[in-house]
């Protein structure tokens, strides 16, 4: 049965809420007397929806709404709003409330809103265990020089891997960094063949102004204007595999630099390299040097040691 917790410091406007959601639903309705209630009650049996009055004396709705978004973030908040209330409902609302009611409109509007945010709530849940599911997902893309295209692309894959459950938040983060820079590598040093000594004066910053005006004077020049990035990803629960190629003219493939000489030198132009082959298990040029190609190995053994902080790193 669907539960819904009704939050309100006033004995009668908790049972009139309660009242509406309860006539021919449905519904299982609990009660708290304010938001410090609520979280107690919540952590003992999380409700799948919470209805809250936003003016308490002992921990407010929007407080509630904050904390609520922080400990149980797939329990949706209906806000009830009292006249003079419109700035916290506002509030609220910026602070992860799913919807609000005007106290006035409760007999009209309660019970529709409740049903509606749970439609989109349990839409969310179903699309959690789909993803939960899916075994393997391939991405093919072709990508302009553009490094604003590289932080949404990084941001899909991540979201990815995170959805079908593989590796801990920080492997998918490491993850993360490799394929952007293997991708800030094919479009610099590739497309747009920048030597070093210029990549020295625009660094890695792409939200530095100097560093987007220097992309962009070359981005306008034939022929990188006209270069694209080619990207292959692959998702599966054995592995995850990037291959980035781009349309320069290749630069010089030579053994992976030692990340330990690298830090010690604080060597910028070598440090994409260094994550690329500290937080992946593979890393691969071409003879060309037009193709970079990545390898992550996933074993959900060792992946449930890392989440549990047994990571066996050197100490």
């Amino acid at each position: 049965m669907t539960t819904v917790l009704v939050v309100d410091d006033s004995a009668t406007d908790r049972c009139l809420a309660g009242g509406i959601l309860q006539k021919g639903s449905g519904l299982a309705v609990s009660y708290a007397v304010d938001g410090r209630a609520a979280l107690e009650s919540m952590a003992k049996q999380a409700p799948d929806i919470v209805v809250t009055d936003l003016q308490m004396p002992e921990l407010n709705g929007l407080e509630l709404v904050a904390a609520a978004r922080r400990r149980f973030p797939k329990v949706p908040v209906v806000v009830m709003t009292a006249h003079g209330s419109e700035q916290i409902a506002v509030a609220a609302l910026k602070r992860g409330a799913a919807s609000y009611v005007p106290k006035t409109a409760l007999a009209h509007d309660l019970l529709p809103t409740v049903f509606n945010v749970l439609a989109v709530a349990h839409a969310e849940l179903s699309h959690e265990r789909m993803m939960a599911s899916l075994t393997a997902s391939q991405l093919t893309f072709t990508l302009a020089s553009d490094f604003r295209l590289i932080g949404p692309l990084v941001q899909l894959v991540r979201r990815t891997m995170a959805e079908m459950g593989l590796y801990d938040e920080v492997g998918r983060v490491q993850a993360g960094v490799a394929l952007e820079e293997a991708l800030l590598t094919a479009l610099y040093h590739g497309n747009l063949e920048l030597t070093a000594a210029q990549m020295a004066g625009v660094g890695y910053d792409l939200l530095d102004d100097h560093a987007a005006n220097v992309i962009e004077a070359r981005r306008s020049q034939y022929p990188y204007r006209n270069r694209k990035i080619y990207v292959e990803v692959q998702i599966s629960r054995s592995e995850i595999r990037f291959v980035i190629r781009h349309q320069g003219p290749g630069f010089t493939t030579t053994p992976m630099p030692n990340p330990l000489d690298v830090l010690a030198r604080e060597d910028a132009q070598n440090r994409g390299l260094v994550h690329m082959e500290l937080f992946m298990d593979e890393v691969l040029f071409n003879d060309s040097g037009k193709e970079i190609v990545l390898f992550k190995r996933y074993d959900p053994d060792t992946a449930e040691g890392e989440r549990r902080g047994e990571t066996g790193f050197l100490s």
